[in-house]
């Protein structure tokens, strides 16, 4: 992918979508408040706007939201394996050596009652923007696919799927710097964002501007 396309998605993400300031909002939040109270409404916040139908038609509103935060973040095996990733970002991670922790903290952060493999990644992205990046259910399945395409099989919106998608990630991201360094890029996101977006937050928005707006836009003509 070339770097003006992903510039190119991330201002049109913004210019778009009607939620894309929640997100920078929790982001400085979150990193602004230090204990677990104030992380959780954050966090919280996040999960309820960009998922309101499922806790509206669950029946349990902003309160579920609240919980899968309360859930996550009062784990201490979730804590423990949050504390070994959070010094790295994207580009700096190895892969073949943390493999087993990506997948680990992200099953782990689904034993919350509710909070499905879109859930999981929005707090684990709030918590470490620079490595974490979000999907959805569109983005996984068309990276899933992509798998199974290489002959990775595992089951769909996993740990190891997650990882796997992860590391689609990180070969993007490593192309992009063979055109400009990863503070280039960054200031670039910051003039069309207003606040400091990484380069994984941006690959999340192009993901979500190719891929999961034109099938919301199908399903919507189709019924």
């Amino acid at each position: 992918m070339k770097l003006s396309l992903l510039l190119y998605m991330s201002e049109k993400f913004e210019q778009e979508e009607a939620r894309a300031d929640v997100y920078p909002m929790v982001k400085y939040w979150v990193e602004n408040h230090e204990t677990n109270l104030e992380k959780t409404r954050g966090i919280a916040t996040l999960l309820y706007i960009w998922n309101t139908g499922y806790y509206g038609r669950a029946g349990i509103g902003f309160q579920g939201a609240v919980r899968n935060a309360e859930e996550v973040l009062g784990n201490k095996k979730f804590h423990e394996l949050f504390n070994h990733l959070k010094h790295f970002n994207l580009l700096n991670i190895n892969f073949d050596i943390s493999n087993k922790e990506i997948v680990d903290i992200f099953q782990n952060a689904r034993k919350s009652e509710g909070l499905g493999p879109t859930g999981v990644s929005k707090v684990l992205s709030i918590l470490n923007p620079q490595l974490f990046v979000m999907w959805d259910k569109e983005i996984c399945d068309h990276y899933h696919s992509l798998h199974r395409m290489r002959g990775q099989y595992h089951q769909k919106a996993s740990g190891e799927c997650y990882f796997e998608f992860l590391k689609d990630m990180q070969h993007e991201a490593n192309e992009f710097i063979t055109y400009s360094s990863k503070e280039e890029i960054e200031n670039g996101l910051c003039e069309i964002s207003g606040y400091n977006k990484p380069i994984a937050k941006a690959l999340d928005e192009f993901n979500y501007m190719i891929y999961t707006i034109p099938e919301k836009n199908l399903e919507k003509e189709l019924y």
